[in-house]
C-alpha cells in the first residue's frame, strides 16, 4: 500500500481532528455530555450524529459502512457514542486503504472524507467553546 501525499495528509488531518475531539470531551461529566451545545443538540447527540454522518460518507464513497440495528438508540450514552465514533473512523480508514491500493484516482472520495474531518473539527471547537468558561 502506497500512501499518496493526499491520503497521507488526510490521514494526518483525521488523526488530528479525532485527537481534538477526544481532548474536548476528556474532562466532561455525564451532565456535561447531556448539555445542549446551543444548537438544540447535546454533546452526546452531536457525537452520535458525527458517527452517523461519517458512516454515511463511507457508504457514499463506496465503502461498506456497518449498519447495526438500533444504532441510534444505543448512541444515546456517552460511552456508546464515543465507541461508535471509533467504529466509524475504522471504516473511514478502510476506505482510505482501498483508495491507496487502487490505480483509480480517489479525489471525490478524499474530498468527501475531508468534509468528515471538518465536521469533527467544528464539533470539537463547539464543545471546547461551550465548556471553556465553566
Amino acid at each position: 500500500m502506497t500512501m499518496t501525499p493526499d491520503t497521507a495528509a488526510l490521514r494526518d488531518r483525521l488523526e488530528a481532528s479525532r485527537a481534538a475531539m477526544l481532548d474536548a470531551i476528556a474532562r466532561l461529566t455525564e451532565q456535561d455530555f447531556a448539555s445542549d451545545l446551543g444548537d438544540g443538540q447535546s454533546v452526546v447527540e452531536t457525537l452520535a450524529a458525527l458517527a452517523a454522518e461519517e458512516r454515511a460518507t463511507v457508504a457514499e464513497v463506496g465503502g461498506e459502512a456497518a449498519v447495526l440495528p438500533g444504532r441510534e438508540s444505543t448512541a444515546s450514552l456517552a460511552p456508546q457514542a464515543v465507541h461508535d465514533l471509533a467504529g466509524a473512523r475504522f471504516e473511514t480508514l478502510r476506505v482510505l486503504d482501498a483508495i491507496e491500493g487502487s490505480d483509480e484516482p480517489g479525489d471525490a472520495a478524499l474530498a468527501a472524507i475531508a468534509v468528515t474531518a471538518g465536521r469533527e473539527e467544528a464539533a470539537a471547537e463547539r464543545i471546547r467553546a461551550r465548556f471553556a468558561t465553566e
